[in-house]
């Protein structure tokens, strides 16, 4: 297989990185370390779907709080303006679910009459956040490296007080790299990224709360149209974080209002996820690609019992 056509391929695989979708990041935006070319590019749609039914403390304890269902349907774009910088945006729109005994009421504080109450069992629909990232190939050789930078931001007044809400309400700047490459013969069919992305999110209640995020996978092709592969991501937040639910109360035993309302946002969240998938090239113009992931550790934050992914690309 001629390295072009390999690169060609690799360019429109799908990015595994599943948590983004779930945490607000779009998965087509943080693209890979291949660019399209000058004037190529792709456009595509994912459809993404997970369960939560597990909410994990600051020492794992867990705690069975119901079930959340999140669905989307992503628009995504990539563009090479260049054969070394690259524009890409996604937009996702969300349909989600909370069933259980420990709903989000908003009802309660006055100071939330901006939030719907959403945690009724049915599922709410609306677009979520749009992302746009610019990507510049700064090295081809002995590997890819492409450093990248990216905005998103929400693109509506959603609720994010409740378990089915479309997201956390805050804007992100997001600063990372990607690097990637084939092996050499006779591994010729192998293929190796990672990434490093650092978040800077919205401060909220006059507090702010960043995350990092690190991933590395492998892949191979199996014939020039079918290729599988499998990532490993680690997720880490910074600042001023809280742990849940021992901060959920002050000092002197009242309730902390502020630090239950955002706690999506501030807490001190630590999830690794795994996943695989699979890539199938119909011809030159059109791909197809669908991925499983599922959490394997997590601390102040959800369990995904499984992240179903699927999609397709056309290139132009």
């Amino acid at each position: 297989m001629r390295i072009r056509s390999r690169l060609r391929m690799a360019a429109v695989l799908p990015c595994c990185c599943a948590t983004l979708l779930l945490m607000a990041w779009a998965p087509m935006a943080r693209a890979q370390a291949w660019v399209p070319g000058k004037r190529n590019g792709s456009v595509g749609f994912t459809y993404q779907q997970s369960k939560s039914s597990r909410l994990t403390s600051a020492n794992s304890e867990l705690d069975r709080f119901g079930e959340v269902i999140d669905r989307s349907l992503s628009l995504n774009v990539d563009y090479g303006l260049t054969d070394r910088w690259a524009f890409s945006a996604s937009i996702p729109f969300t349909s989600n679910r909370y069933r259980g005994n420990d709903p989000h009421d908003p009802r309660p504080f006055p100071f939330l009459a901006d939030q719907r109450f959403l945690d009724d069992g049915r599922f709410h629909d609306g677009w979520a956040d749009w992302a746009a990232y610019l990507r510049y190939q700064w090295r081809a050789k002995p590997f890819l490296v492409t450093p990248y930078i990216g905005y998103s931001q929400p693109s509506r007044d959603y609720t994010f007080w409740a378990h089915s809400g479309a997201g956390s309400q805050q804007w992100a700047l997001h600063l990372g790299v990607h690097l990637g490459g084939f092996f050499s013969p006779p591994r010729q069919n192998l293929y190796w990224q990672a990434a490093y992305d650092f978040s800077f999110l919205q401060p909220v209640s006059h507090r702010r709360v960043n995350r990092g995020v690190v991933s590395v996978g492998i892949g191979y092709y199996f014939t020039p149209r079918f290729n599988v592969q499998a990532l490993i991501e680690h997720q880490n937040s910074y600042g001023d974080t809280i742990n849940l639910p021992d901060d959920f109360s002050n000092p002197d035993g009242s309730p902390n209002i502020g630090n239950i309302i955002y706690h999506d946002q501030l807490a001190a969240s630590r999830t690794t996820t795994a996943s695989a998938g699979l890539g199938y090239r119909i011809n030159d113009r059109y791909a197809l690609f669908a991925n499983y992931g599922r959490t394997l550790t997590a601390a102040n934050a959800h369990i995904y019992d499984g992240i179903v992914t699927v999609g397709f690309n056309r290139e132009f």
